[in-house]
């Protein structure tokens, strides 16, 4: 980490935005198959962008889909965090994917010994669930689940929010 951060700058990103950012993505935070499956989206991704027409095929495609399924994530650690990686580099049409969660920034627990020892920032060690659920076009809902209605299918949250 120090390495890279000597690299690339304190933040560990350098100077680079956009797509270009994404191409970082792969090496830092998958690993296996994961990278190779990212790298391949993000090559798409890179693709589809060159051809402005194709992505609005592609988001007309997504957007008159049926919704035939409806997912709805409570909570929002490691293991939805890792399905929101999954959904942002395949998605799934016709399924509407929901998480809700009590706070919207999540700390990543095996980078939490070295903020406590300071080598990492409190930005540095969370993950901002509303920029994963923007990527993986999944629905966020800051709350939290209180119930659920099995015999309705509902998921139930506190205050006034109406049921999902």
């Amino acid at each position: 980490d120090n390495a890279r951060r000597s690299l690339f700058g304190q933040d560990g990103w350098g100077k680079t935005s956009g797509l270009h950012h994404m191409q970082h993505l792969p090496g830092l935070v998958f690993r296996g198959e994961d990278q190779a499956i990212c790298r391949q989206a993000l090559d798409r991704s890179a693709h589809l962008f060159e051809n402005p027409r194709e992505v609005l095929k592609l988001q007309q495609e997504w957007e008159n889909t049926p919704i035939i399924k409806d997912l709805v994530l409570i909570g929002g650690g490691h293991s939805h965090a890792n399905v929101l990686r999954m959904l942002a580099m395949e998605p799934m049409a016709g399924v509407r994917v929901t998480l809700v969660a009590r706070d919207v920034e999540t700390p990543y627990s095996g980078m939490l010994p070295g903020h406590v020892a300071g080598a990492y920032t409190r930005r540095e060690c969370h993950l901002d669930l509303n920029v994963l659920a923007r990527f993986a076009r999944v629905r966020l809902v800051q709350a939290a689940a209180i119930g659920l209605d099995l015999q309705n299918k509902r998921v139930l949250l506190d205050g006034d929010r109406p049921p999902i």
